[in-house]
């Protein structure tokens, strides 16, 4: 830091030479002779500077005070502040010029010569803010110019104003998320963070349940499309292949949906639904149920299953070879013996 009182001498930093200090012109020519400052006193970029190793020439020095003046440092200081809130007003509108309104957006609305129009509300969940003549508008999915285009376009056909000159700024940006609906864990609305893919947001909310699919589902809003993409989280592991594991966006919508299931019946040790595996096998599925109980058997085994094409229910006798489809009722029967 510099100090600008007497007697205090500070190591500082200027414009990159460290083991300065700043020091005003009369200080320099008490200090030294002309011959001497070519070798002690320096200037650079007209603020005179001394090697801090100098500090020792003497107790007069250090009753000198620095020259570079507390109200130039708060003026250098003010204009880096200005330049740099200049930026970021420009930085954010550049970045809200194709960003898509959404629920927890707050905007302001201008009227040029209009005041009283002048509109601050948050986008509720169903896209819309409400504005003094026209009541509930929907914005939620336009960017920053089409808002003022529906806007300005309002007005006039409403003969409130003619040809007005509409300003919308956006106040506070919407904490983005995404939602990881279906069969997971813990399913919810969880936040969108730079490079996030579909996996993460899956272990976010707790991973797969039991009855999940293999096959992850995910709507994402493009314009005024909605367009959907599936992603075989089976086939990508067994692959080896994460290069196709989609990067999340805000308002994406991730769906897991529940696996093809099967039932098991009779005399198992645990009868009920389970999730039916790609290719399985009724011995897989035995194996599944915790097997035959005690006086269960192999023999006989039977398969009802719902023939679509007639809407009834056939029973297939079958082999511990032969593979299950989605919904069948395993049936196991008990021995005589």
């Amino acid at each position: 830091s510099l100090a600008s009182g007497a007697g205090a001498l500070d190591e500082v930093k200027i414009h990159g030479m460290r083991g300065f200090i700043a020091i005003n012109e009369r200080v320099s020519t008490f200090l030294t002779a002309p011959e001497d400052k070519r070798t002690i006193v320096k200037r650079y970029q007209g603020i005179y500077v001394m090697p801090v190793r100098y500090l020792s020439l003497g107790s007069a020095v250090r009753r000198v005070a620095i020259s570079v003046s507390a109200k130039m440092l708060t003026s250098y200081v003010l204009s880096i502040f200005v330049v740099l809130f200049i930026l970021g007003v420009v930085t954010n509108d550049a970045q809200a010029g194709d960003y898509q309104l959404g629920a927890g957006d707050v905007v302001k609305v201008f009227v040029y010569g209009n005041e009283d129009l002048t509109t601050e509300d948050r986008i509720t969940e169903s896209g819309n803010i409400s504005f003094p003549f026209l009541g509930e508008i929907t914005i939620g999915g336009l960017t920053k110019g089409e808002t003022e285009s529906r806007i300005t376009g309002l007005l006039n056909s409403g003969g409130i104003i003619n040809n007005p000159q509409v300003n919308v700024r956006i106040l506070k940006f919407r904490e983005p998320m995404v939602s990881v609906l279906g069969q997971v864990n813990r399913p919810g609305r969880y936040p969108v963070e730079p490079f996030k893919t579909l996996l993460d947001a899956l272990a976010d909310a707790g991973g797969l349940s039991p009855l999940a699919e293999d096959q992850v589902v995910v709507l994402r809003r493009e314009g005024e499309k909605t367009v959907q993409f599936k992603l075989d989280l089976r086939a990508t592991f067994d692959d080896g292949n994460l290069e196709n594991i989609l990067s999340i966006k805000s308002g994406d919508i991730i769906s897991v949906p529940k696996a093809d299931q099967f039932y098991v019946y009779g005399a198992v040790q645990r009868s009920g639904v389970f999730r039916l595996e790609r290719d399985m096998t009724v011995i897989q599925a035995l194996s599944v149920a915790g097997g035959l109980s005690a006086r269960g058997t192999d023999r006989g085994l039977v398969v009802r299953r719902l023939d679509t094409t007639h809407n009834t229910v056939v029973e297939l006798s079958v082999t511990v070879a032969d593979m299950l489809k989605a919904n069948d009722v395993l049936v196991i029967k008990e021995s005589l013996f």
